[in-house]
């Protein structure tokens, strides 16, 4: 595995990036350090998912992101004379080619038609989750705000609209439910900031909000109101 160094480099295009999470931001300076002794970092996509406590796919798409804005390149080498695939290697990409004509044609016209062409997609999208989210008995908003609608079309850079509207089910069904303690009611933008990410996998955040002391007694009720339990049992 790649021994980091003790510094990371994050440029202010990076750092400032408002197309990318915070994750991503984070995950590039990471990538940075992994880079410094042979060039590229080739730790694998659990090795980020265990350091940062997120899930492969997270990582996932915290890498695309980085490579479709250009920030770094990913190179597959294979065994010799095989498909079977040896490394992955990440590297990161030279500062003249972000800033310079590497980046306007990467924002050209193709760029410019990926836009337009998704525009209605977002949109609809965007009143889609924004719909679902009110439906879920967490914070009813009256209104859709250019704060969330901004908030949204981020995620959804990262994330599918399915993969959204389950994270908030899975929070709404813990924070409704009296067998779980964590009971924070965020606004839609502020559980796409801070929560998403907690509730993506719903079998594990229900793990971690169980309220044991509710379940044992729950138990411990059910053992009390048993009519049988005085009852002898013989063979």
């Amino acid at each position: 595995m790649n021994e980091p160094n003790y510094y990371a480099v994050l440029p202010a295009d990076v750092r400032y990036d408002e197309d990318l999470t915070m994750g991503a931001r984070l995950l590039y300076g990471e990538l940075t350090a992994l880079s410094n002794k042979n060039g590229y970092a080739w730790a694998s996509n659990e090795y980020f998912a265990n350091l940062y406590k997120v899930s492969n796919r997270t990582i996932s798409n915290w890498l695309s992101r980085l490579e479709k804005k250009g920030y770094i390149n990913r190179k597959v080498i294979y065994k010799e004379n095989s498909k079977a695939i040896k490394e992955r290697r990440i590297y990161i990409t030279p500062r003249k080619y972000i800033h310079g004509g590497g980046e306007n044609n990467f924002m050209g016209g193709g760029e410019n038609n990926f836009l337009d062409n998704n525009t209605s997609i977002n949109i609809t999208s965007i009143n889609s989750i924004y719909a679902f989210w009110n439906t879920q008995k967490i914070i009813n908003h009256r209104k859709l705000t250019d704060k969330m609608k901004r908030k949204i079309k981020t995620t959804l850079k990262d994330y599918t609209e399915e993969e959204i509207k389950t994270a908030i089910k899975n929070y709404s069904e813990i924070v409704n439910d009296d067998k779980y303690y964590f009971k924070y009611r965020w606004t839609i933008d502020e559980f796409l900031q801070r929560g998403l990410e907690r509730f993506i996998d719903g079998e594990i955040a229900k793990q971690n909000y169980l309220d044991e002391s509710k379940v044992d007694k729950k138990e411990q009720n059910k053992e009390e109101h048993n009519p049988y339990k005085h009852m002898k049992i013989y063979e």
